[in-house]
């Protein structure tokens, strides 16, 4: 699969949880696979915090163990969804646009 075909991948699942605020356990194992692959592909390198700190919500959201706090995980970060969003349009259009690092910030939620 094309960095661009992930991803658009990637944007449709962000989108439907900021849509629901909800997420299923087959999409965020999807996300995680998609994200994993992403990594290892070559991409402009301002953004591998944005994918790193997607990837971190994605394998929190994993270990999740009820649908509640599920839920609960996914309207927490409801703005680092739309920001996450925005940020994947700018990779996929190829801007050099530089965001915060994951690694600045040490994990750390804006």
């Amino acid at each position: 699969m094309e960095k661009d075909e992930m991803i658009q991948q990637v944007r449709e699942i962000l989108k439907e949880q900021l849509r629901t605020k909800d997420a299923e356990n087959g999409q965020l194992s999807e996300l995680d696979a998609l994200l994993s692959s992403l990594k290892e592909k070559h991409f402009n390198a301002n953004f591998s915090g944005t994918v790193e700190e997607i990837h971190a919500y994605t394998k929190t959201a994993l270990e999740t163990s009820s649908k509640d706090k599920l839920r609960t995980h996914v309207e927490h970060h409801h703005l680092n969804l739309a920001r996450w969003l925005e940020e994947l349009d700018l990779l996929k259009a190829g801007g050099g646009a530089v965001t915060i690092d994951y690694e600045q910030r040490k994990g750390r939620e804006i």
